[in-house]
């Protein structure tokens, strides 16, 4: 688990175990069930801990395919690993290759009239996908994580969005973080979900 780099210590970890046991019950009932799993990639962080965990994990999945979203068109680049018994990695990493994304998007798209976004001073390099040109407008944002202030959020962050009315930068609201992933505005609206933790 590389977000607190505890590796096999991190008390998720028996989450990936549980689902090891089910796949393995499931599949000697069902030969034929497929699955898909995706993770972060645990392999780009050097923590000792992080390379255990992320060895094991190859161990039962074997080799993951690593893309970034933005490659498909996500208007955030999300840099994911991915397993799946659907297709073999050699077909799926062919098809990535060969998958070319939208040269017109714009982050501008899905912002209304009063919001603007921050430009375009530096490009990702690989294994990212370098979606964004310096001196173009923004065609992706940074990474959305589980909780707001994020590095790529704050300060002169990239992620920013400017609101004319107010005059302030500020982090994207939910709604704009629902489209830019491919959701309608909304979509994690609910009752028994505050604001907060929609973003």
């Amino acid at each position: 688990m590389a977000g607190f780099g505890e590796g096999l210590s991190d008390i998720r970890f028996g989450l990936f175990t549980n689902m090891i046991r089910l796949i393995t019950l499931v599949q000697s009932i069902s030969p034929t069930l497929g699955y898909v799993i995706e993770n972060t990639p645990s392999q780009l962080d050097q923590r000792e801990k992080v390379q255990e965990h992320y060895t094991l994990v190859k161990h039962y999945l074997g080799e993951p395919l690593l893309f970034d979203a933005a490659q498909c068109n996500s208007y955030a680049h999300q840099l994911r690993n991915w397993w799946t018994n659907l297709a073999p990695l050699s077909v799926l990493q062919l098809a990535l290759k060969y998958t070319i994304r939208d040269p017109n998007l714009q982050v501008s798209h899905i912002l209304d009239d009063q919001s603007s976004c921050q430009p375009v001073t530096r490009q990702k390099k690989p294994p990212w996908f370098p979606a964004n040109t310096i001196g173009k407008p923004r065609s992706v944002w940074p990474t959305f994580v589980s909780f707001l202030g994020a590095h790529a959020f704050q300060g002169d962050g990239p992620g920013l969005v400017y609101r004319h009315a107010s005059a302030t930068w500020d982090e994207p609201s939910p709604e704009k973080k629902e489209r830019a992933m491919g959701f309608q505005a909304g979509t994690t609206n609910h009752t028994k979900v505050t604001r907060l933790e929609r973003n």
